[in-house]
């Protein structure tokens, strides 16, 4: 028997060693214009690469932006940007001490615009109200799991980067997105698709706002289980959302919201063991927080800050088993805590200058045990 399990373990790690083999060594591929070692455009770089390459951009010699939008098929891909900016949110005290002002950011260096600004430069016709002159298409349309894609700066586009159907696994981070529509999407709620395990971290996102042509989007939204958004500045970018996985356990945390325009600043949907941690959300136009047919679900340690126009601080809607514990609200005109049809503990919170026209309450309640 000690043989037979002998052979059986050597076997397998022959085959393992054959297999990798197979798969052949990891290339790194370059893009730049201006030599001839490497490929003129993303997409020629992305078309040539097999799975679990990196693709190197470089700044291009003439000084413009990329003019591309790039499809990526292929599995494990690793896509940055040459020149990464810096930016990092490593606890909560980095968020209150943060610059949103764009002029401030240290973006990375590396340019895509998804409209001609070489035709029609500065900001391409962008008009927030209208819509006008955002490209009806993204900069990156991902369809195969467990692509990166890090360290660029996106501009004028629909989307910055769509996620689509099983491109699950996919990790965005280190970028900056500016005068867009949306920023990330992964996933769709009509029809209903859901991307898995998606990792948002470590990005800057600035003028990202909703149009006309299709209101009520988020600058980050995601639909599926498992994702992770993560140490986000989002200054006049229309928030943050999570939705439609059934068994959830996906993690909000460590974000700066500003001026979020007609939405909520996070918002959370279906279903259950979420945690909202540690995020800095002021001046937004919706709830600051928002919960919907969520359960065993967790807001903690958030700090809410000046939220007008009679919305509230953390909402939460037809969900239960739920702890809202360690925030700090200040300057809420509605109440601080809403729980409409469901049950929450509530405990620990502090909650300062809050009330409007629908009465001053901390908590307010309709058909929830609290």
């Amino acid at each position: 028997m000690f043989m037979t399990r002998h052979i059986t373990a050597t076997a397998a790690a022959a085959l393992l060693m054959v297999s990798i083999a197979q798969a052949g060594p990891v290339s790194t591929l370059c893009v730049d214009p201006g030599d001839d070692a490497c490929f003129d455009t993303i997409q020629g770089a992305v078309d040539a690469a097999s799975a679990g390459d990196q693709i190197v951009i470089r700044p291009r010699p003439d000084g413009f932006a990329y003019e591309e939008s790039v499809v990526v098929a292929t599995s494990d891909l690793v896509i940055s940007g040459s020149m990464p900016g810096s930016f990092s949110i490593d606890e909560f005290d980095d968020l209150l001490s943060i610059d949103w002002s764009m002029e401030q950011q240290n973006c990375p260096s590396v340019q895509i615009d998804v409209c001609d600004t070489r035709e029609t430069p500065g900001l391409c016709g962008f008009d927030a109200d209208e819509g006008l002159g955002i490209a009806v298409r993204s900069a990156f349309n991902v369809s195969a799991p467990r692509v990166t894609i890090e360290h660029l700066t996106i501009r004028h586009g629909f989307g910055a980067i769509l996620v689509n159907e099983g491109a699950d696994g996919a990790n965005l981070r280190d970028n900056c997105v500016v005068r867009s529509h949306v920023g990330f999407v992964a996933g769709t709620d009509e029809p209903l698709t859901l991307v898995e395990n998606v990792t948002v971290t470590r990005n800057r996102m600035f003028s990202v706002t909703t149009s006309e042509r299709n209101p009520e989007q988020f600058a980050v939204q995601i639909h599926g289980n498992g994702a992770v958004v993560s140490q986000n500045l989002l200054n006049q970018a229309d928030g943050i959302k999570v939705a439609d996985g059934e068994t959830g356990g996906s993690s909000v945390s460590l974000n700066a919201v500003l001026l979020s325009e007609d939405v909520n600043g996070i918002e959370v949907r279906n279903g259950a063991n979420h945690r909202i941690e540690n995020n800095y959300i002021r001046l937004t136009e919706g709830d600051a927080i928002s919960l919907f047919q969520t359960s065993t679900s967790e807001v903690v340690g958030n700090r809410i800050v000046d939220i007008p126009d009679d919305e509230g601080g953390i909402r939460s809607r037809e969900s239960s088993d739920l702890l809202m514990a360690d925030n700090v609200i200040v300057g809420s005109s509605d109440s601080a805590v809403v729980q409409e049809l469901g049950a929450a503990r509530v405990e620990n919170n502090e909650i300062r200058s809050v009330g409007g026209d629908l009465g001053d309450f901390c908590v307010r309640t309709s058909g929830a045990g609290v």
